[in-house]
């Protein structure tokens, strides 16, 4: 299936799930949506702000075939329109979020959800401002900052590798497959052998 979303951002939207052949509607589910949704194995994740601006966003897992929400688990204390970078894989759902916490400097907090439960696994943090994250088999997390790229281990947090980006911009989300990790940037399209 396709997933999407519909309405505003906030309350009152929807998760969708379309027919990939047909584009026909399969359900719909009350979900109120920062970000896009992002589909792994059986569920279907999607982050959530809170009702209020300084309320907390949360992470919300779904059903993949019936759109049943299957847990919601506490994310970000953050404004209403900012959007964490979900990436996911059979283990669990993996949250990057940055924020300015003072004048030029920018965090990245790391969050991990177990993919049955939703309880948090480990949190990690970093001084520097990320756009994109992906998930890969081997127990990576690849995580996209301003100038770096680096490879988490899904299981603890703990950075197993970095490589220079090249650049201080962002680019499309990291692509994982067939033992390459793909990324770009304003430099061109880049392949690291994994």
């Amino acid at each position: 299936m396709l997933f999407g979303r519909n309405g505003n951002v906030g309350i009152g939207s929807k998760l969708v799930a379309y027919d990939p052949r047909t584009g026909a509607v399969r359900w719909t589910a009350p979900a109120a949506h920062a970000s896009v949704p992002v589909a792994s194995g059986d569920t279907v994740y999607i982050s959530a702000p809170g009702r209020g601006r300084g309320d907390e966003q949360r992470l919300q897992a779904f059903d993949a075939t019936s759109g049943k929400r299957r847990w919601t688990a506490p994310a970000f204390s953050t404004t209403l329109n900012e959007s964490p970078t979900i990436a996911a894989d059979r283990d669990g759902a993996y949250l990057s979020w940055s924020e300015d916490s003072s004048f030029d400097e920018d965090r990245t907090t790391l969050r991990a959800y177990a993919a049955r439960t939703g309880h948090e696994r480990w949190r990690s943090e970093r001084p520097d401002s990320s756009y994109a994250a992906d998930a890969a088999p081997g127990n990576r997390l690849f995580i996209s900052y301003l100038e770096d790229w680096y490879c988490h281990d899904t299981r603890t947090g703990k950075a197993r590798w970095r490589v220079s980006a090249g650049e201080s911009t962002s680019g499309p989300p990291p692509l994982a497959a067939d033992g390459l990790l793909y990324f770009a940037n304003d430099r061109g399209i880049h392949a690291l052998r994994l």
